[in-house]
This record gives structure tokens, C-alpha cells and sequence, in this order.
């Protein structure tokens, strides 16, 4: 009976957690997901051209439009648009030739053919994110390997705060840098060692949560060489933070060389391999 139990349990858990695995490869494989990504323009104050021309500053992808397609003016950070004539686009789905985009949240997108461009902000540039629907990273994608998922990779945490929440500057792997909420400290025990970890926080439309990255003796060999990100739920007074690392998973810049991937810290940096999560095939985005 007990053993019976014991196989239920980890059936269960087996279930959720291939249940996370297939979310997470829908999401990545979607239309807002990471791997049709194939593009990101700085722009400068004033006209930005776009088109398939090599000499545009915004050169889009062979045969997604015509040589030239259209032009962004940059005012701050809103960019009106035109399209030049007899090019069709969208914002938020409306059917329109010229405009105004956005940086939101959510930020406005301009859909044009099968390509759907927005703006993002880094360092305070103004840059333009362009997606391709067709991009054959989505269409050509093996999928995601992992490690096998082990009940003694989720551990408890001891979350220790600070007297209020700090903020620090965290560097990207593009050069940039990010200003971020470091709420405290986690501790927790892992293979007999006792390690800590700086969690940040996240924030969407779903609220708040623990944003954790980090290296360790498995990253450049079997993982992601700049690490791996984790999520948890946001601390609980008196409550340990859970810490599944068999939902450990690659940044953007694991699929795109168009994303500006926040970088562990040094005090993430563990001495001891997390051998759980995702591993790192190095042709994924190739």
C-alpha cells in the first residue's frame, strides 16, 4: 500500500510537471513566443525607413515585403508610422496605413504581411522588435531537452528579507543594463551544501514573483553557458519559497540573437550542478 501511494504521488508529479513542459513549449513556439523573433533595430530621432532594401536601417527579411515598405518617425518614445502605397498593415488589429505605435504595456503592434513589429525600450533607446510568423526557427524547431524530472530537485527555501525592498543594476547579455527590485535572500540545502540565491522581482498583468537566475557546473556543458532563470511564488510570512528546479529553463537569447537577456549575478553563480530543467541544444536557434 505504501508503495502503491508512493507511485501516485510521483505519477502525479511526473503529470505536472510534463503539464508545465508542454505550456512551456506552446508558449515558446506561439505567436508572441521567443523563437520568431529575428530582429532588433535601434532607432534614431526622426525617420526610420523599413523594407526588404539592405540599405534601409531597418532591413526586413527577403521576400516578407517590398524593398521599401514604409517609415517610422520617432518622436521620444512614441513612433508614428507610414506605409507606403498599396502596403496594407494593422495596429491592434485595425486595418490602417499610418499611425501611431506605442511602447504600452501591452505594447502596440504593427502588423504587416506576415511580420508584426513593437517597440521596447533599453537604456532608454528606442528600439523596434520584429517578429516573422514564418521564421523558420519556429518551423524547423526540435523541441526542448531535459533532464529528468527528480522529486529531490524541489527544495524549500528560507526567504530572509530585507528592511525594504533594494534596487540594483543588473547587466544584459546585449551590454545594456537593467534596473531591478531585490526583495532579500533565499537559503536553501542542495546535494549537502548549503546555498543562496538573489531572487528579483517580476511583475505582469498576473502579478508579482520571484525571478531568480542563475549559473551553475552544468552551464556551457549540458545547459545554457549565461545560466538559467526560475520562477517561485512571491514569499509568504513564515512559509518556505519552493524552489522547482525541474522547471528551470533557458532565457530568450537561448532561441534569438534579438532578445537582451538579463544576466545572473555573481552571488547566483552556484558551485554545485543543477542537474534538472532545461539542457541546451546549441543549434536551437541556428
Amino acid at each position: 500500500m505504501i508503495l502503491l501511494c508512493a507511485l501516485l504521488v510521483m505519477g502525479g508529479e511526473s503529470d505536472q510537471e510534463q503539464q508545465w513542459r508542454d505550456e512551456r513549449l506552446k508558449a515558446l513556439t506561439s505567436e508572441t513566443g521567443w523563437l520568431n523573433v529575428i530582429g532588433l533595430y535601434w532607432l534614431t530621432e526622426g525617420e526610420n525607413k523599413f523594407g526588404t532594401d539592405q540599405d534601409l536601417p531597418i532591413t526586413l527579411p527577403k521576400f516578407s515585403t517590398v524593398p521599401h515598405a514604409g517609415t517610422l518617425t520617432v518622436n521620444g518614445n512614441t513612433a508614428s508610422f507610414t506605409m507606403e502605397r498599396a502596403q496594407l498593415a494593422k495596429v491592434n488589429g485595425q486595418e490602417t496605413q499610418a499611425g501611431v505605435i506605442g511602447l504600452g504595456p501591452p505594447p502596440d503592434v504593427l502588423a504587416h504581411n506576415h511580420l508584426r513589429m513593437f517597440l521596447i525600450v533599453r537604456d532608454d533607446k528606442l528600439a523596434l522588435r520584429v517578429r516573422d510568423l514564418r521564421a523558420k526557427a519556429v518551423t524547423e524547431f526540435k523541441g526542448i531537452e531535459y533532464y529528468k524530472a527528480k522529486k529531490s530537485m524541489i527544495v524549500e527555501a528560507e526567504f530572509t528579507p530585507f528592511e525594504r525592498v533594494e534596487e540594483t543594476w543588473v547587466s544584459t547579455v546585449i551590454g545594456t543594463h537593467e534596473l531591478m527590485q531585490v526583495p532579500g535572500k533565499l537559503t536553501f540545502e542542495l546535494d549537502e551544501q548549503t546555498l543562496e540565491l538573489t531572487p528579483f522581482i517580476e511583475e505582469d498583468e498576473e502579478g508579482k514573483r520571484l525571478f531568480i537566475m542563475f549559473k551553475d557546473l552544468t552551464s556551457g556543458h549540458e545547459t545554457y553557458p549565461s545560466g538559467r532563470y526560475l520562477k517561485a511564488a512571491m514569499p509568504e510570512e513564515g512559509a518556505p519559497v519552493i524552489l522547482n528546479f525541474n522547471r528551470a529553463y533557458n532565457p530568450p537569447c537561448a532561441f534569438t540573437d534579438f532578445a537582451t537577456c538579463p544576466l545572473p549575478p555573481a552571488d547566483n553563480w552556484l558551485d554545485v550542478a543543477i542537474e534538472a530543467g532545461e539542457k541546451y541544444m546549441s543549434d536551437s536557434h541556428e
